[in-house]
């Protein structure tokens, strides 16, 4: 009898454990979240009324005549009132800082001129006087100045937390000045400290855990007493019957009333138990029909791949291209296309069916060839969304099956390197800019698939390939390819990899290291899904 090292049980109590943990560490995160940001609003609004009645008493066709340190000066005497007053309103309201400055619109805000400034009776700094200039401190504050003076926003709030010395933190709001004619003159800052805020978060965590801890305590208890009675008894009998079935008692009939997985787990194996010696006796005849199959589909991967391009010299310096596929099957529904439609206009395509083997192959054959005959006439070469509605009509059109196909399909005209492009549900290829020596995610429209309803919109974009630009496709056997472990490649690690590597290098080079890569993920995990790349270059 073999040992059982951990029972079902305990590996299920274990998941959910894991799965208590995470979804409670998750809602507390979201929840400390939503109420940090419940608090923070508080305090914006508590200093956005202090600012509101702070710019009442200022006047703002008076900014540049403000004066708070030349005593001899025009406006000093009403300068210094007005100071009085905020100096009052300052104290009473729990304010840090209020100021009036001016943003250097010219200079990109990289520096602002306080106009007048007062701080707190019981703040240790010291106020700034008129005209002092200071450096802005952070993008975040150049963006709020931004957002009064260019987006017309009727106010800011900006927090701050010094997480060096863990106080509490800060809350900026600046309100905008202006004249009667609706003109921002300057800027009026409140800011006040947020008192409590680490008290008020650490007190959130701790009921959230507390909360939190009991429940999944009481959701396990319950739920290891329904496993045990529901699932494990009943496998326990099915793992009994399973083993004199296997020790060769053919006529043995499990019989377990469950009415689940369990008990549906126990009539197929009662039903296997007789399909299985009929098997017996047929083995001969069925391994000879799957070697017959497996010839025909060689045959088949013959003729598939046969239909795909494989002459990749044009005999132009304008333009290199190449391309790959490998299938998970004999058979599979990647393939890729590329023709050039005159002397200056080159089509390329790259598309996955859905499924696999040879289902996929057929829908294959029958997507490239739809697509490039209406591709071929064109009466307008740019016109690649009409293409693309044509050839989903024509896919919807006797697809019992509901078969469809991810379709990305690209025209580059090798003048100008304007490159059109439709995104049929395909995913996004990477583009390679040469001056920049960098790769990105080509920005692409969420398009429908080909063959899953008709008469959708297909919307082309466009961009420019300078010289030396790459567009690099390929189909989802690449970013999703697995390990042994389940996990995929993913499209970060192709975009990493991509800019890693040399992306100047010959296309066949490029491609081969792409591969290399995936193929050093996956492993000796099987090939789940087919694979399939196409390359691009602007020359």
């Amino acid at each position: 009898m073999i040992k059982i090292k951990k029972s079902i049980t305990e590996k299920i109590i274990f998941d959910v454990v894991l799965a208590m943990v995470v979804l409670s560490a998750l809602l507390s995160y979201i929840g400390y979240l939503e109420f940090t940001e419940a608090i923070e609003d508080q305090y914006a609004d508590s200093a956005l009324r202090t600012a509101r009645t702070a710019i009442t008493f200022a006047d703002v066709e008076k900014i540049s005549e403000y004066n708070d340190e030349d005593t001899n000066g025009e406006f000093y005497l009403e300068t210094m009132e007005l100071v009085k007053e905020w100096q009052r309103l300052v104290d009473t309201q729990g304010v840090t800082f209020a100021y009036i400055f001016q943003p250097n619109v010219e200079k990109n805000y990289n520096e602002i001129r306080f106009v007048l400034s007062v701080m707190n009776s019981d703040a240790d700094s010291i106020h700034f006087y008129t005209g002092h200039v200071q450096p802005t401190e952070n993008e975040e504050y150049r963006q709020a100045y931004r957002d009064i003076y260019e987006n017309k926003k009727e106010y800011t709030a900006t927090f701050y937390y010094d997480k060096l010395y863990y106080v509490d933190g800060f809350v900026t709001v600046l309100l905008p000045m202006k004249n009667s004619e609706g003109e921002v003159k300057g800027i009026l800052g409140i800011t006040r400290p947020m008192e409590d805020m680490r008290y008020f978060r650490k007190l959130y965590l701790h009921d959230m855990f507390i909360t939190t801890a009991i429940i999944s305590l009481l959701i396990i208890f319950i739920y290891t007493f329904y496993l045990n009675k529901t699932v494990v008894t009943p496998i326990k009998t099915l793992s009994d019957g399973v083993r004199e079935i296997a020790s060769g008692d053919l006529d043995k009939k499990l019989d377990i009333k469950t009415g689940d997985e369990v008990e549906h787990l126990a009539i197929c194996f009662n039903a296997m138990t007789s399909e299985l010696q009929t098997y017996m006796k047929n083995l001969t005849q069925v391994t000879a029909e799957k070697e017959r199959i497996a010839t025909e589909l060689n045959v088949a991967q013959n003729i598939q791949l046969s239909m795909l391009p494989h002459d990749f010299n044009f005999g132009r310096a304008d333009f290199d291209i190449f391309a790959t596929m490998n299938a998970a099957k004999m058979v599979g529904g990647d393939f890729y296309d590329f023709y050039l439609l005159d002397e200056n206009h080159l089509v390329i395509t790259i598309a996955d069916v859905s499924g696999k083997g040879v289902p996929a192959a057929l829908f294959m054959s029958r997507s490239k060839t739809i697509l490039k005959n209406f591709a071929m006439m064109m009466n307008n070469p740019d016109d690649f969304a009409a293409v693309m509605t044509l050839a989903n009509n024509q896919l919807c059109q006797d697809n019992e099956e509901m078969m469809f196909v991810t379709v990305f399909m690209g025209m580059l005209d090798l003048k100008t390197g304007k490159f059109i492009f439709v995104n049929g549900g395909h995913n996004p290829p990477i583009i390679y800019h040469a001056k920049e020596n960098s790769c990105e995610y080509l920005s692409v429209k969420k398009n429908f698939v080909l063959g899953g309803m008709e008469d959708v919109p297909y919307k082309q974009q466009e961009t420019i390939l300078e010289r030396g630009d790459l567009i690099f496709t390929y189909t989802d056997g690449v970013n999703e390819a697995m390990n042994i472990k389940n996990e995929e490649y993913t499209s970060e690690r192709l975009l990493e990899f991509m800019n890693a590597t040399d992306c100047r290098a010959d296309l066949k080079t490029l491609l081969a290291a792409v591969k290399s890569d995936v193929s050093k993920h996956v492993g000796a995990a099987e090939q789940s899904d087919d694979i399939t790349m196409l390359a691009l270059r602007r020359n």
